[in-house]
C-alpha cells in the first residue's frame, strides 16, 4: 500500500525554522555569567564530568527544562524536513557541536546536563512531529476522514 507523502512545510515556516536555530547557536556562544561550580576542564567531552554527582545534582534546574524546551522546535524542524535517520542526527550533531564550541568560549560551560537535555529536547519534537503526521486528516464536515475514504472496495 502507497503511503501518502508527508506534508512539506512552507517556504515561511522553514525560514522561521531556520531563524530559530540561528537566534539558538547565537544565545549557546553568547558569553554569560556562570553558575556553574563544577568547571572541569573539557566539561562534556570529559568522562569525570559525565561521572561527577555535582553534574547531575547541581545548576538550577529550571534551566535543564530550558534546554529541553528549547530544543523541542529544533527537533520538528528536522522531523519535517529531513529522513528519520537524518532528522535524529542533525539535532543530536548540533548539540555536540554547540558543547565543543562552548569549550573555547569565555563565559561558556560545557556541561553534560545541556547535551542531555538538548537531545531529548530534540527527540520529544521529533516525537511530536511524527504524533502530529499520523493524525487522520479532517473532512469538510469537521469529523476524521476514514481511513480507505476515496478507495472503491475489492469485490
Amino acid at each position: 500500500m502507497l503511503r501518502p507523502p508527508a506534508p512539506r512545510l512552507s517556504k515561511v515556516a522553514l525560514a522561521i525554522g531556520v531563524a530559530y536555530v540561528v537566534v539558538l547557536v547565537a544565545l549557546t556562544v553568547v558569553p554569560t555569567p556562570s553558575t556553574d561550580t563544577l568547571g572541569i576542564a573539557g566539561g562534556a567531552f570529559r568522562p569525570e564530568a559525565w561521572l561527577t554527582t555535582a553534574t547531575w545534582t547541581g545548576g538550577w534546574p529550571g534551566e535543564l527544562l530550558a534546554n529541553v524546551i528549547l530544543f523541542i522546535p529544533v527537533g520538528w524542524l528536522a522531523a519535517r524536513t529531513l529522513p528519520l535517520p537524518f532528522a535524529v542526527a542533525a539535532p543530536l550533531l548540533l548539540t555536540v557541536s554547540i558543547e565543543f564550541a562552548q569549550l573555547f568560549l569565555p563565559g561558556r560551560v560545557s556541561d553534560p546536563r545541556d547535551l542531555v537535555a538538548n537531545s531529548v529536547g530534540a527527540l520529544l519534537g521529533i516525537g511530536l512531529a511524527r504524533l502530529l503526521a499520523r493524525r487522520p486528516p479532517e473532512s469538510k464536515t469537521g469529523g476524521a476522514v476514514p481511513p480507505h475514504a476515496g478507495l472503491s472496495p475489492r469485490p
